[in-house]
């Protein structure tokens, strides 16, 4: 779990500005982002940690239409921002549209859109951690046994590709 608090980019220039954020990744992960920190730091574990939808509506989100160092990126808050990542056709990286073609209706438009969550998130919101494989959830069942409420955990490889 210590990359929930590491930087998995060595540069992070380009988002200076929103470095007392946590990215979060709405109904799906990045996999863009996943396989770029994957290759960053291989051979670790990875997990996804699934919060309540609740956390969206605490003070200071940020909705991203896209991934939020790309310049096209249309960043606000509250409802509307929410709903901006689910319009029919958003900017994309450098500007070239997006559009919902192919994605289910309960996924963001732009793969790579995200929430701004302002630093810190109480792991009191975790309700899941899904895992990849069976040695990855014997390792966390295990890390997760003095974790009060203890989140549930999910073996899902799919959420991983």
């Amino acid at each position: 779990m210590r990359h929930v608090y590491e930087a998995n980019a060595a540069d992070r220039r380009l988002d200076q500005h929103w470095h007392d954020y946590i990215n979060l990744s709405v109904t799906s992960i990045n996999l863009h982002m996943f396989e770029f920190s994957r290759r960053e730091h291989p051979g670790d574990d990875w997990v996804i940690l699934e919060f309540g939808r609740k956390i969206l509506g605490d003070s200071g989100v940020v909705f991203c239409t896209t991934n939020n160092i790309y310049p096209a990126v249309r960043r606000s808050r509250g409802l509307p921002g929410f709903e901006q990542m689910f319009a029919d056709e958003v900017p994309g990286r450098y500007g070239k549209a997006v559009t919902r073609s192919g994605r289910s209706r309960h996924h963001t438009t732009d793969p790579q859109a995200e929430v701004l969550y302002p630093f810190e998130l109480s792991l009191e919101h975790l309700h899941t951690v899904t895992v990849p494989d069976d040695r990855t959830y014997e390792a966390v069942d295990a890390a997760l046994l003095s974790f009060a409420p203890e989140p549930k955990i999910k073996l899902d490889p799919e959420a991983f590709r």
